[in-house]
């Protein structure tokens, strides 16, 4: 069903879109050139454990273990980069408060562009 909405509304706008260059055929000049893609944008961090961070881990909470110190390293870098990413995802959020039918309407926005799933077959 959702791709069958889909097909419609890119049925519609292509006809709208031939309807004005056929009204107006200077309008092709102004049209913008559509595109069928879109690339994601990303935000991103990484961090390199070393040999160093572990032994820090280790001191600060007393893990006797290797293995386990590289694990809560990881643990602890991963929160930390989800903190980031969030903080960083936050401040892009466009906030908008209204009035609508007596209601007070506060909305918050984040635009982001997916992949199609031919863009990722191809990747």
């Amino acid at each position: 069903m959702k791709k069958f909405i889909k097909r419609i509304r890119v049925a519609m706008a292509n006809m709208l879109i031939w309807l004005a260059v056929k009204l107006t055929p200077e309008a092709q000049k102004r049209l913008v050139q559509q595109l069928k893609h879109y690339k994601a944008q990303q935000i991103g961090t990484a961090w390199g454990i070393t040999k160093k961070d572990i032994n820090r881990y280790k001191e600060e909470f007393n893990e006797k273990n290797h293995e386990a110190a590289r694990i809560g390293t990881i643990e602890l870098i991963l929160e930390e980069q989800k903190k980031a990413i969030f903080e960083t995802a936050s401040k892009l959020i466009e906030y908008r408060t209204y009035n609508k039918h007596g209601q007070t309407i506060v909305e918050s926005r984040l635009n982001v562009y997916v992949p199609t799933k031919a863009d990722t077959e191809e990747a």
